[in-house]
């Protein structure tokens, strides 16, 4: 597991909880960009949480 001093990340199984999908949806909305915010850190995939909750309100507008 990811050391927590990247406390403003969420792995991708903690975006999809968040988001409410799978980790294999997360990873298609970032792979075709929808989700941006994406970085490799200490080997794992990690998402900006200031990216995921920016998403989300986008999401809720429209």
């Amino acid at each position: 597991m990811i050391a927590k001093l990247e406390q403003n990340y969420y792995t991708m199984s903690e975006a999809a909880v968040r988001l409410g999908m799978s980790s294999k949806q997360v990873s298609e909305l970032v792979r075709h960009g929808t989700l941006p915010g994406i970085h490799r850190i200490e080997g794992s995939w990690v998402i900006s949480m200031e990216e995921v909750h920016a998403w989300m309100d986008r999401r809720s507008v429209n």
